[in-house]
């Protein structure tokens, strides 16, 4: 019994400094210069910063992306995020800007005759071609107050295929 319990701390311990381990190299490529993670350029810090405003704006804020492409991790973009307030606010800016420039795509190719985007334009936009449900009948709200609790779900049931019959 004894032995069981000594075998599972020494298990427990490798699986412990195991983890420390990984932990220790995730913390390592985040926190060493980008530069030495790819090796296509010595970059500086900020060179690398402005690399990633360039790519968030071409990929419309995908961080995982983004990332992948510089050969990063997520977790440098986030503690950039977290610590730079400069860089925080112009990350926060694009991401403020990119609803104008995808609606500027939209519309080119609405102009362009795009039929799948007149369309979704058009749903989005106008209220008179937005999909909507309606409803016609009547209730006897009196009717109801005479009713058990059973009677009243079998009236909404029947309500509810009813609905359902009209609308399919």
């Amino acid at each position: 019994m004894e032995e069981n319990k000594e075998q599972q701390q020494m298990k427990e311990g490798e699986v412990i400094e195991v983890k420390d381990d990984i932990i220790k190299q995730n913390d390592d490529i985040v926190n060493s210069d980008i530069s030495q993670v790819y090796n296509i350029k010595d970059y500086t810090l900020e060179e690398n910063k402005e690399m990633f405003f360039s790519l968030y704006e071409e990929n419309l804020g995908i961080v995982t992306t983004i990332c992948s492409k510089m050969n990063m991790s997520r977790r440098a973009f986030y503690n950039w995020y977290d610590e730079d307030e400069e860089f925080k606010a112009k990350i926060d800016k694009i991401k403020d800007d990119q609803p104008n420039k995808v609606e500027d795509k939209l519309l080119k190719k609405i102009e362009a005759g795009d039929t799948a985007c007149i369309i979704f334009y058009l749903k989005c936009r106008h209220k008179k071609y937005r999909p909507s449900l309606n409803l016609e009948g009547s209730l006897e709200i009196n009717d109801y107050d005479n009713l058990n609790e059973e009677e009243l779900k079998e009236r909404i049931r029947k309500a509810t295929e009813k609905l359902g019959e009209q609308s399919g």
